[in-house]
């Protein structure tokens, strides 16, 4: 089988796949794998093909700097909004239209892209091969049952964990994600779709399978899966084929060159930290229900 792997260029979001990429290769699948030209030995070393992401298609802070200068200056909730929505979701269209013109030249099997790549949510409709996602964060997509990620909050049952959270998302999409709605479906148009009014914290409906590979304790103790969907752990010889998220991640800082997401200021990470190596972890695969 052949796969077509693509990832925004930071290590935090290429490492985790590597493990899976060098397992499909020594099965004999072919696979090539789209990134930030400072990844390239990284994922040749995994047994992948190169295919370097093209200008557009991912966040260049350099050039963001030129284009929006005042970017610096935002703080709180106006910098999330401006970093989810022209760090992310304004690469959309060109994403897919590099994704399924690499598709277009080799055929693939399968795509499996990083959860930050949102152009792959539109490359089905437009004739593109299956879709698999990975993350090695948090699971970040809405739910009836969990508060919005962020909060610190921990999920509460009954009318008043219920009315709690309805608050908080109606909140965040007032704030925070309409605007990220209103911007993937501009990309949409520029594909040709309609829209369909899904954020970037929506699930990506298209994905048939879902892999979350963050360790145990990133997991809310939740009633039932967290997205809606059916969660099955995988452990023995999936971990031992490089599944277990942080028995093979490397490091996850930034690499050299010229990387950094929208939401970081001066190009350093914030949040919580991501898997270490040799940390416990279990992949998580989260499949649609039908």
């Amino acid at each position: 089988m052949r796969f077509l792997f693509a990832a925004i260029p930071e290590a935090g979001h290429v490492n985790p796949a590597l493990p899976i990429v060098r397992a499909l290769a020594d099965a004999g699948h072919a696979v090539t794998f789209t990134t930030g030209p400072d990844l390239a030995a990284a994922v040749t070393a995994a047994g992948a093909g190169f295919v370097p992401l093209p200008e557009g298609a991912y966040w260049d802070p350099v050039a963001a700097d030129r284009r929006y200068p005042h970017r610096r200056e935002l703080t709180g909730v106006r910098r999330l909004r401006f970093g989810l929505v022209h760090g992310f979701c304004e690469l959309a269209a060109a994403q897919a239209r590099h994704l399924l013109a690499l598709h277009a030249a080799e055929p693939v099997d399968a795509l499996v892209v990083d959860s930050a790549v949102l152009g792959a949510r539109f490359t089905t409709e437009l004739g593109g091969p299956p879709v698999g996602v990975y993350s090695a964060s948090v699971l970040p997509y809405r739910s009836r049952q969990v508060p919005p990620l962020g909060l610190a909050l921990l999920p509460r049952p009954g009318l008043v964990g219920r009315a709690r959270d309805r608050v908080l998302w109606a909140a965040l999409w007032a704030t925070v994600t309409r605007a990220t709605a209103v911007a993937l479906d501009g990309q949409r148009r520029q594909l040709g779709l309609r829209p369909v009014h899904r954020t970037v914290l929506d699930r990506p409906v298209d994905a048939g399978l879902v892999l979350e590979l963050s360790p145990p304790g990133f997991e809310l103790p939740a009633p039932g899966p967290a997205t809606g969907r059916a969660l099955r752990r995988c452990a023995g010889p999936a971990a031992g084929a490089g599944l277990g998220a942080a028995t093979v991640v490397g490091g996850a800082g930034r690499p050299p060159g010229r990387g950094g997401h929208p939401g970081q200021r001066d190009g350093r990470p914030g949040g919580a930290p991501a898997a270490r190596a040799g940390r416990p972890g279990r992949a998580r695969f989260a499949r649609r229900r039908r």
